[in-house]
């Protein structure tokens, strides 16, 4: 499709929402120009690593519009979760085809950062108790995320996306074991940017926070010391990775074994996210800044 003006227009797709999209917005245009390759898919669906009528699937998701997408497909709770099923399975089984992992995992981001209610999707497929029902997409995006660390950064950002949400919406008593893996994962790459932006890094940090026991594990490894580096250097470069950050730290306040790091003077926490108000006014900043200190020197 091409606009008036002679540029390619962008097409509307539940995949345009990925989270990817809102800080390398280049990669719109790379991914509205993928062609699904269904000869791939019909050769797995074949040998049966995929799920049968894999390709009729992707097919009829794909000839929708976006709203058709949604209202014939996603609104649906057993064509939701056959898709799902498919993409899942894609994600695990093929590994010879990169473009076909990015669609995939592209696909499932976009689908849950649509509507983030869909994220209940995946978790009644994560718990179910009948054999045939469950698939363990828990542990299919954290063995892609370790897998393919260094080498697919742009995948690996949008696979901890997902991650990190399902991992909160599962419950860290059902995932324990997983959720602590991912979250040493993220420590172990503290200063490595190769294996995922800073922007999924922060992100994936807000959402495993809010569970007590991954919050204590973060402080006890020094997770403190990783935030204030953040403070001095990306967090006055991007605003969104600020806004994580200080989110991140808002709800360690609720934590006591964080309160002695923010009143720590070689860390000086405090001092170093005040400093990002001298960067950035947006109020959703200023806000979360607010609610912060209104916690923590209290």
């Amino acid at each position: 499709m091409v606009s008036s003006q002679g540029r390619a227009q962008i097409p509307d797709k539940v995949l345009m929402y990925a989270s990817l999209f809102s800080y390398e917005p280049q990669e719109r245009v790379r991914m509205s120009q993928y062609e699904v390759n269904y000869n791939m898919i019909g050769q797995f669906e074949g040998s049966r690593a995929l799920p049968p009528n894999s390709v009729q699937t992707i097919r009829q998701f794909e000839d929708l519009d976006e709203q058709g997408q949604r209202t014939q497909i996603l609104d649906n709770n057993q064509t939701c979760e056959t898709l799902l099923r498919v993409l899942f399975a894609i994600v695990e089984k093929v590994n010879s085809d990169e473009g076909l992992l990015r669609y995939a995992l592209t696909l499932i981001n976009g689908i849950v950062e649509d509507r983030r209610t869909r994220i209940k999707r995946m978790v009644l497929i994560q718990k179910a108790k009948n054999q045939e029902r469950h698939m363990d997409l828990i542990g299919i995006l954290l063995s892609f995320i370790t897998k393919f660390n260094g080498k697919m950064r742009q995948e690996c950002d949008m696979a901890s996306h997902t991650l990190a949400m399902l991992i909160e919406a599962v419950e860290y008593k059902n995932c324990e074991a997983k959720a602590k893996a991912f979250l040493s994962h993220l420590i172990d790459m503290k200063d490595a940017t190769n294996g995922m932006s800073r922007e999924a890094f922060t992100h994936c940090l807000m959402f495993l926070l809010k569970t007590n026991e991954l919050a204590k594990k973060f402080v006890d490894s020094q997770g403190m010391i990783i935030y204030q580096k953040m403070l001095l250097n990306e967090c006055i470069q991007n605003g969104q990775i600020a806004y994580n950050v200080c989110c991140g730290l808002w709800i360690l306040t609720a934590l006591d074994a964080a309160m002695e790091h923010f009143t720590d003077f070689k860390l000086s926490i405090i001092e170093h996210v005040s400093k990002i108000l001298d960067y950035f006014n947006k109020e959703k900043i200023v806000r979360i800044i607010c609610m912060m200190f209104d916690v923590s020197l209290n």
